[in-house]
């Protein structure tokens, strides 16, 4: 169990979410120090320069800080980009992101002490369904998207 883990108040799901909520002042760093984070985004696109201008810099700044925060605590998993090769008389690469999931966000709960989700395979992966399964299995936590 890691030390952040009996404070946790916070999911973010959604990058672009976090960064309207810290913008519309529904969050603040501190929500963001004891937060998990699940993103449907990559990686890639949070530290780009279109990721940068979407919002003011303090905004992206306070952010991307918590980001590097929680991944020296193992509090977030980014979505992960496939490269799949095609063959054909010129190579192609292909580019696509793997799909969220209700395991892997419940994964990441348990990993940190939180009680996981009920959910059944094959469940539509959602914002609105993170939000209700997680006040179902943890009523304390606020799910931002």
């Amino acid at each position: 169990m890691h030390t952040a883990t009996k404070k946790v108040t916070h999911i973010f799901v959604s990058f672009t979410g976090a960064l309207r909520a810290l913008k519309e002042g529904r969050v603040d760093a501190k929500d963001l120090r004891y937060g998990l984070f699940y993103f449907r985004s990559s990686k890639e696109y949070a530290y780009s320069q279109e990721a940068q201008t979407r919002v003011e810099e303090k905004f992206y700044w306070t952010l991307v800080t918590a980001l590097d925060h929680a991944k020296q605590e193992e509090r977030i998993q980014w979505r992960k980009i496939l490269l799949q090769q095609k063959e054909s008389n010129s190579l192609a690469i292909t580019i696509g992101l793997r799909g969220n999931t209700y395991g892997e966000l419940n994964e990441l709960m348990v990993k940190h002490g939180l009680q996981p989700m009920r959910y059944r395979p094959g469940d539509t992966y959602s914002f609105d369904g993170i939000e209700e399964r997680v006040h179902n299995a943890n009523s304390y936590l606020t799910v931002t998207y």
